[in-house]
């Protein structure tokens, strides 16, 4: 076997089912290509890594509860003399793994004793496989609740071609008490020979809480983006539709002109 091969196998093999240890009481990693950003105490982090044959994209954020990572391999790469990827001589990939934890402290209240508050969280996107011998995975690890130790028991999700979600509820604390929970979300995907593990717009933590209700977390900034109004939802899809249409009239305009 040749040595391009057996590296990229190797590298392949270490993409293993299991949830990293997070460190302190909150961060945020992404990793694109091998390379990781992020770190202890951050609330946000993005990475990317490209060549001629792979694209990797990772981005995770504790202020909206998102991670989203992307993995694509080319179909007419750029290999060396000789290598014949039909044959099994060599092959190209690449990954992207996103992973964030954090801890929340709920305070109760009298007129909020006991209300039970649901929790979701959702993973959808598409693997797609190349023209040549290639594989693609994806996959995420998920765990909130009340043990500090709870990752290691954390939810798998095989989320290969196909949309998964956890839904639940915590109840919340009586007057004068607090609650502490502790959230732990990953999702990593790979590609190689030419598959595509599209996962850039998915993997979402929610929850419903009932107005007035405080909570901390260590981030500080844990579930602080403003959620948008559904009108203005459909208003922004509606624009991002838009968006390639104006730019292919943009391109057309500035061709004219010159």
């Amino acid at each position: 076997m040749k040595p391009l091969l057996i590296s990229l196998l190797l590298a392949s093999t270490s993409l293993t089912a299991t949830a990293r240890q997070p460190t302190g009481t909150t961060g945020v990693y992404a990793s694109a290509g091998g390379s990781t950003t992020g770190g202890l105490g951050q609330a946000a982090a993005a990475n990317s890594f490209a060549n001629v044959n792979v694209k990797a994209e990772a981005s995770a954020s504790l202020i909206d509860g998102s991670l989203h990572a992307l993995a694509w391999s080319s179909n007419n790469p750029t290999l060396p003399r000789g290598c014949r990827p039909d044959l099994l001589h060599c092959n190209w990939g690449t990954s992207a793994e996103v992973w964030y934890h954090d801890t929340i402290t709920l305070e109760g209240g009298a007129d909020i004793e006991g209300i039970a508050i649901p929790w979701h969280w959702s993973v959808n996107g598409t693997t797609t496989r190349g023209k040549w011998w290639s594989g693609a995975a994806a996959y995420s690890y998920f765990y909130i609740g009340t043990n500090p130790e709870g990752w290691r028991t954390a939810t798998y999700l095989d989320v290969k071609n196909q949309s998964r979600e956890i839904t639940n509820t915590f109840q919340l604390p009586g007057q004068g008490e607090s609650l502490k929970l502790y959230i732990y979300a990953s999702l990593t995907t790979f590609a190689e020979g030419g598959a595509v593990a599209d996962y850039s717009h998915t993997g979402r933590f929610s929850w419903d809480l009932p107005e007035g209700l405080s909570y901390a977390s260590a981030s500080g900034r844990f579930m602080t983006a403003p959620v948008p109004e559904p009108a203005s939802y459909a208003l922004m899809l509606a624009g991002l539709a838009v968006l390639p249409w104006a730019r292919q009239r943009l391109r057309l305009s500035a061709a004219r002109a010159g």
